[in-house]
């Protein structure tokens, strides 16, 4: 030991002593007070038996004494002269006689702030003592290892006096608060630090007992120290909170000192739960709360520890997983505590279900394991059952009981096998049969208790949707991983029989419907069943009789709301027509393979109809949104059947190439023409769908037309031949009929808000019209394959001849209708052919031609 730390032990020892005499010389003064006080009180008593009314003049003198002893004792010397006259046989009381107080000073002119001395308090209440404290630990501990390195002392005799030194600070501590210092209470942190150096002490003496002097056995050791921090913990009742912290701490720090050859879970977490116990119990007493997450914290650490530390046995699962159990017990236990943190339980029950969930990790999904697990998801529910404010908790247990369960490792792909086809595909795995019945028996034991409890408790909504959620995800999770190993036809009877639970449970709820949660409930359990019977409509059906199954629920849906108002079944209809019509519309088994249906390639007709149909049909019985949301979806369909069945009669079927100019002709004046059924629509009444219907339509209808009639699949650009004869071909289509459709939209635009697109509409007009003559007389002169270029002079000159005859009648329309518009647009085709004149026929024609041309 070199000189500092001799001087280290002696300061802690001389402030021990120095406080030691301080608290004695408070003793003695307290004493000498109380006696003259009573001197004091006796002759005032004794003078007032006198019958004076007024103030005797004793009472000068105990004013005086009280002045003393306020100057000897601040800064609390009312409680200490109340409690110092108890205990030597004085009045109490008798101090609460009116007293002769000197008058106050004048107030000064300007007033201070008052000094702050938060930090001079601190240092010189607090942190000097916790020093203090440390340093007579620290000397204690050096004196342990002074006399081990030189051999002072024998071992044994080093350790008792460690021991009992370190008792020996506790002891006088304790005597400390209770009596010198006992009138400051929880102001005062001198007890306390003492109490923790000689706490530390004895640790050290214990521990340096089985490590360095090999005294004792690991298991006394273990038992010693054990015994320390237990009695830590209980000491800090009296001593204050940093005392339970420490005992804490050393409590569950202590094992990791203490090595075994033969480690027991059996018989080393009863240790842990005593420690918990111990720290929850104080909880009863005092409202530190930081000591309840503390001790479920440093429990659930030594689960996990001792799971995946490598000393984890077979053996060790029940053990373990009992330990969790209580763990969550201990934590739930703090709510018999009325002004007890809610999180503390929660946070004990969460320890316990994140202890099982490892240990089934562990154990690769043993039996015992799964059935621990499923104690303490039940032990959660039940305890939401309790404390119904956090009945959430159940339905998260649920959840984390399924992702534990779904996580088996061993229950499928497990390996690649080669099929009687010679085609590799995943082969169940060995754990198959425990993975499918505990998935099941889980799914079955909470659908059954959230269903129940739905019906009984205030919170139907939080029940019904653990009771659906269980029925469903443990059901879809067994079929998932392992769904061959019942036959399809066993897997819709399980199906039909989740609906039958659930819809049952909707009965049964019917009075509580005007009840929010308990509509809300019924629409979770609806839910539920929507979901199974899609799954049994999947095992049942596939190809276009899966998506006719699956629309026909829409309608199923409307009815059960007309007879049940269940505020979710609508948005429920809606989302299942959603998958209907997406289904129909992305998925690609249905373009494929559809041979031996009904009508062929044209399946198209009640594949799409038949849905369209329904969704209508479900719309009249809804309103709002969702009327608007089915509508939108049959107009959708119809247009697909429409553009699709156009597919099959033009290109010669849905899978064919590209589509051709005829048949994209087709497609906008179909686009088109449901447009404009919907802007009629618009002008009788208004609604939302026959708006943005309309809109969509028409926008996407004179795409096509100006992206490919006019541009990307002109016959001119193409070089295709025309379809059709010279007067009766595909130019109609694409150009003409396009044209009258346009033209009876332009009044009734303003219905959908669309007045500044006639104009862009008008224009497409007058370009649809020029370019279907133009066309039209190439087709005459070259055939059904045309060019860009005329090929004689006298198609150029039918060019001038037909475009001048085109704007005479355009402006002969404006004057008859009274359009400028229409004349306007005669003037611009005037100008066109004035152009051409000059700029193409006069290098270009010759003779007869160009005279004419310019006449």
């Amino acid at each position: 030991m070199d000189g500092f730390e001799y001087i280290l032990l002696f300061g802690a020892l001389s402030g021990l002593f120095v406080l030691w005499r301080k608290t004695a010389g408070y003793d003695k003064r307290l004493r000498d007070m109380n006696l003259r006080l009573a001197e004091v009180q006796s002759e005032l008593a004794r003078q007032r038996g006198g019958a004076a009314p007024i103030a005797t003049a004793a009472e000068p003198e105990v004013a005086s004494v009280k002045a003393e002893l306020l100057a000897d004792i601040e800064p609390v010397p009312t409680v200490a002269l109340a409690r110092a006259s108890k205990a030597w046989g004085g009045k109490a009381e008798t101090i609460t006689e009116p007293i002769a107080e000197p008058a106050p000073e004048p107030a000064a002119t300007t007033s201070t702030p008052p000094p702050k001395g938060d930090m001079e308090q601190a240092i010189a209440s607090k942190w000097f003592v916790w020093i203090g404290g440390a340093a007579i630990a620290i000397g204690g501990l050096l004196f342990v290892k002074y006399a081990h390195d030189n051999g002072l002392l024998p071992p044994a005799f080093r350790v008792i006096v460690g021991l009992l030194f370190g008792a020996g600070l506790v002891g006088f501590a304790e005597y400390l608060r209770r009596a010198p210092l006992k009138a400051l209470g929880d102001k005062t942190y001198v007890p306390a630090a003492l109490s923790a150096g000689g706490l530390i002490i004895a640790f050290g003496s214990m521990f340096a007992a089985y490590s360095l002097y090999d005294l004792i056995s690991p298991e006394t050791a273990f038992i010693g120290m054990a015994l320390i921090a237990l009695g830590a913990i209980a000491l800090s009742l009296l001593q204050g909170p940093l005392i339970a912290a420490l005992g804490l701490l050393g409590a569950f720090g202590m094992p990791t000192l203490i090595s075994s050859n033969d480690p027991s879970a059996a018989s080393f977490f009863p240790y842990i739960l005593i420690v918990l116990a111990a720290a929850i119990a104080i909880l009863r007493k005092r409202d530190w709360w930081w000591l309840g997450y503390g001790a479920i914290g440093g429990a659930l650490a030594w689960v996990l520890l001792w799971i995946g530390g490598g000393v984890f046995a077979a053996e060790d699962a029940w053990p373990i997983g009992l330990a969790a159990l209580a763990i969550g017990a201990l934590g739930a236990s703090t709510s018999w505590r009325s002004n007890a943190p809610m999180t503390i339980a929660l946070t004990g029950l969460a320890a316990a279900m994140a202890g099982l969930i490892a240990l089934v990790g562990q154990t690769q999904h043993g039996d015992a394991a799964l059935t621990l697990l499923l104690i303490g998801g039940l032990g959660v529910v039940a305890y939401a059952v309790w404390k119904q404010e956090v009945d959430y908790a159940a339905p998260c247990a649920t959840l984390a009981v399924f992702a534990t369960i779904l996580l088996w490792r061993d229950a499928s792909f497990f390996t690649m096998a080669m099929d009687e086809n010679g085609l590799w595909q995943s082969a169940p795995g060995p754990g198959q049969s425990g993975y499918f019945f505990w998935m099941l028996f889980a799914g079955a034991l909470f659908g059954a208790i959230g269903l129940v409890l739905a019906l009984r408790l205030k919170h139907p909504q939080i029940w019904a949707a653990m009771g659906a959620g269980a029925l469903v995800l443990f059901g879809f999770g067994a079929w998932a991983r392992v769904p061959v190993i019942i036959p399809d036809a066993t897997w819709i009877i399980g199906a039909l029989a989740v609906i039958a639970a659930l819809l049952a449970t909707v009965f049964l709820l019917r009075k509580r419907i005007d009840e929010s949660v308990a509509n809300l409930a019924m629409g979770l359990l609806a839910t539920g069943a929507t979901l199974a019977a899609l799954f049994a409509l999947d095992r049942a059906f596939d190809r276009v009789w899966l998506t006719l199954a699956i629309a026909v629920l829409v309608p199923v849906f409307a009815h059960g709301y007309r007879a049940l108002p269940i505020k979710l079944l609508r948005p429920l209809a809606t989302a299942v027509a959603a998958l209907a019509a997406l289904k129909l519309f992305t998925a690609h088994d249905l373009w494929f393979g559809q041979g031996g249906l009904p009508l062929g390639d044209h399946w198209i007709l009640y594949g799409y109809g038949v849905p369209a149909a329904l969704f209508y049909y479900a719309s009249r019985i809804f309103n709002g949104r969702y009327r608007a949301a089915l509508e939108g979806g049959a107009i959708a369909l119809i247009v697909s059947l429409v553009s699709l069945e156009l597919r099959v009669l033009i290109g010669g079927g849905v899978n064919v190439a590209d589509p051709g100019f005829l048949e994209m002709a087709a497609h906008a004046m179909a686009w088109l023409g449901a447009g404009y059924g919907l802007l009629y629509r618009q002008s009788l009444f208004s609604n939302f769908v026959s708006t943005w219907g309309a809109r969509i339509l028409i926008g996407a209808g004179a795409a096509i037309v100006i992206l490919s009639s006019l541009i990307a699949l002109n016959p001119v650009v193409t070089e295709d031949a025309l379809a059709g004869g010279p007067v009766f071909n595909a130019l109609l289509l694409a150009y003409l009929a396009p044209v009258a459709l346009i033209i009876a939209m332009l009044p009734k635009l303003g219905a959908i808000d669309w007045q500044p697109i006639r104009m862009p509409l008008g224009v497409l007009v007058l370009v649809l019209l020029l370019n279907y003559i133009t066309l039209e007389t190439k087709r005459l002169f070259q055939g059904p394959v045309m060019v860009i270029e005329p090929l004689t002079i006298a198609e150029n000159y039918a060019y001038s001849a037909v475009w001048l005859v085109f704007a005479l009648a355009l402006l002969v329309a404006g004057l008859t209708l009274r359009r400028q518009y229409v004349r306007f647009a005669g003037l611009g085709v005037m100008i066109l052919v004035v152009l051409k004149v000059f700029l193409w026929d006069l290098s270009d024609l010759d003779g007869l031609y160009r005279i004419a041309s310019f006449i």
